[in-house]
């Protein structure tokens, strides 16, 4: 295999060892599943199904957990087996994660084993509710542990061990560890007659909608769900793809992040997450059209409630000096829960610094209003969150999550206590430079090495997402010529770069038309536009 020499540094800059392994990953180089997957908790379930003792499947509103139930029931179709329930939690009735409420739910349904999908590693006290009714439990989750876990028969996990840090499974989504799972119970049950492949597809869009490295298991399976997507998707799928007018196109990870996952995700974050689970379990391709436009319809009222919400946090942080604080925390009881996450994020992009959104109301909520941070590089929101709890015992309610995402609670009496106390934090465990957002970028290249070949050789890095970002170029010392102004409103520019030997190549950025371009900090991306049959090499200029 021929190695395109700035793909090789590139890659050589970013720490991979293995470079041709990388460029052609193969399912084969899928780590073992029994790594994380006791046996015997495949022999749990596999004895559960040959008993037709029941199961429940206790799954998550967002695309991760979505599509872990959805891949659970789906193989239980496949085997025959139909003595199962599911069970998604709304995220305004019952919130994040098994409640005692939920546990006494299933106890009085009759279940004889209880799955829980992308969540249970904190609730310590349902489990133990679970367990006193005689109900075996098997958790698998991928969130990071607290002190404490969970008295469950089998804990599936690959965070439960934090030396396991280098592990190509370690950084697993939820729907990832069921796919372990399965294939686990497919080697106890002798079922060579179920080719797991065709899951991939649900567990690639799980992946990358879930923010979750994209190196080691993550990339080959979010490059082979590829894949599945372009030629044989789930009929679920298949809807939803022909909805969002991607029927024709080939779908890479950005239609994963960006828009197929935020239409499953709409259903959960708006209303509760069964539109979302029926289409992602369902055969009737005509219902699937239905289900897909309805989630379609609410990803639109997503969309506007964002906005509003977004436009109405900036007139708060700047009416109250927030922007200056290390942590941005924010309030509003009329906020709605299932969208401050997203909010969060954009903040955080706009001002360069972790931010905490809370809404809902003490009077209507017992654990105390909600709350979703998001983090940026070098500042763990989970550690910080850790080291509040414990100087502050009784200011959380609760919380959980990862580095860079979290969930929590507190009193609404506590609200400016919690937001002096969590910058004191930050304040004095980090560092000032890191709330400084730099233009990162992979090389530095001029308009000699932009071509159509390099173009290609990029494509070869795919699938792109966090842990592995496509590859941003400095552009030095090119001429700015022939711009010109494009788009329905005008609000793009197209542009070409040359260099002193008359060489030009296509520049383009978006939505920033009238901002005057500075040769001298010209950063983007290479890409290989394809039209009629011809290809050629463009540069997406970002910053």
């Amino acid at each position: 295999m021929s190695i395109h020499p700035l793909v090789n540094k590139i890659l050589t800059d970013r720490g991979v060892l293995n470079i041709k392994k990388f460029l052609q990953p193969s399912l084969k180089d899928l780590s073992d599943p029994l790594n994380i997957i006791p046996q015997s908790a495949g022999k749990l379930i596999t004895d559960t199904i040959n008993q037709n003792n029941k199961i429940y499947i206790y799954g998550d509103y967002d695309v991760d957990g979505v599509c872990s139930t959805a891949l659970l029931v789906n193989f239980f179709k496949e085997l025959g087996f139909r003595n199962y329930q599911t069970f998604i939690p709304s995220r305004y009735e019952n919130g994040y994660g098994l409640t005692t409420d939920t546990a006494r739910q299933m106890a009085e349904d009759g279940a004889e084993l209880v799955i829980t999908v992308d969540c249970g590693i904190t609730s310590v006290e349902e489990v133990e509710y679970l367990k006193s009714h005689n109900i075996k439990v098997i958790i698998t989750d991928h969130h990071l542990p607290k002190d404490g876990l969970p008295e469950a028969d089998f804990i599936v996990n690959p965070k439960i061990n934090s030396k396991r840090k280098n592990e190509p499974d370690y950084n697993l989504c939820g729907c990832g560890v069921i796919f372990k799972l399965l294939q686990v119970i497919r080697r106890i049950m002798n079922r060579k007659d179920i080719n797991l492949k065709k899951y991939l597809d649900l567990v690639g869009l799980a992946t990358v909608a879930d923010i979750v490295p994209l190196t080691g298991d993550n990339r080959i399976l979010v490059k082979y769900g590829l894949d599945v997507i372009n030629n044989t998707p789930s009929p679920g799928i298949e809807a939803l793809v022909k909805i969002c007018r991607l029927k024709d196109k080939k779908i890479k990870s950005y239609h994963h992040g960006f828009v197929l996952g935020p239409r499953i995700n709409a259903s959960g974050r708006i209303d509760v997450a069964d539109t979302a689970l029926e289409l992602l379990t369902g055969d009737n391709y005509a219902n699937n059209l239905k289900l897909a436009e309805e989630l379609d319809s609410k990803n639109k009222d997503r969309q506007d409630l964002c906005e509003i919400t977004f436009n109405e946090a900036l007139n708060i942080i700047e009416k109250n000096n927030y922007g200056n604080n290390k942590v941005i925390v924010l309030y509003q009881p009329h906020w709605v829960k299932g969208i401050i996450g997203i909010v969060a994020s954009r903040i955080m992009e706009k001002y360069y610094r972790p931010v905490i959104l809370f809404s809902g109301d003490d009077n209507k909520h017992k654990n105390g209003i909600t709350g979703s941070a998001r983090s940026i590089d070098g500042i763990d929101m989970f550690k910080i969150l850790s080291k509040l709890d414990s100087d502050s015992p009784g200011l959380l309610e609760k919380f959980g999550g990862h580095t860079k995402a979290a969930g929590l609670s507190v009193t609404r009496k506590n609200i400016d206590k919690f937001r002096n106390n969590i910058n004191e934090i930050v304040c004095s465990e980090y560092e000032e430079e890191l709330f400084i957002k730099r233009n990162g970028y992979d090389l530095d290249v001029t308009v000699d090495d932009l071509d159509v070949n390099l173009a290609n050789a990029l494509e070869l890095l795919e699938p792109f997402g966090e842990g592995n970002k496509k590859p941003v170029f400095r552009i030095k010392e090119p001429a700015i010529e022939n711009q010109r102004i494009i788009g329905k409103n005008g609000e793009h520019l197209m542009f070409e770069l040359r260099n002193a030997n008359g060489k030009k190549v296509r520049g383009i950025r978006f939505n920033s038309a009238k901002s005057e371009i500075n040769p001298e900090q010209l950063f983007g991306y290479v890409e290989c536009n394809r039209y009629n049959g011809s290809e050629y090499c463009q540069v997406k200029i970002i910053s």
